[in-house]
């Protein structure tokens, strides 16, 4: 999966700056909320953005498909023994975890 990032180091700040020189007190009297002042304020930002900072595809670091283990074994693993002396639990996470590295390994 990737996603589109700007590429902060190579804008355009100078032409970015000219076109925010705005005189925003007369272009915010036509609203009469705070919320329509920052959306205006927002769209001029965003569409500045867009067109003086590029974008650039990264992929994302976990790009990997997650594995999701069958609620069949986490029934198995969150089922422990009543009895402590019994390490039948931590056998059963361990055995668990390895076929999990195995499944892993073979993909």
């Amino acid at each position: 999966m990737s996603e589109n990032k700007f590429q902060l180091d190579k804008g355009d700040y100078n032409n970015f700056r000219k076109y925010l020189d705005i005189n925003w007190d007369d272009a915010m009297k036509t609203y009469n909320s705070v919320d329509d002042m920052w959306e205006y304020f927002k769209q001029i930002l965003l569409t500045g953005m867009n067109e003086f900072i590029p974008r650039s595809k990264h992929s994302s670091k976990n790009s990997k498909k997650k594995f999701q283990p069958f609620t069949s074994e986490l029934k198995n693993i969150t089922h422990k023994n009543t009895d402590f002396g019994n390490c039948g639990f931590q056998l059963r996470i361990r055995q668990y975890l390895k076929n999990i590295y195995k499944s892993l390994e073979s993909c």
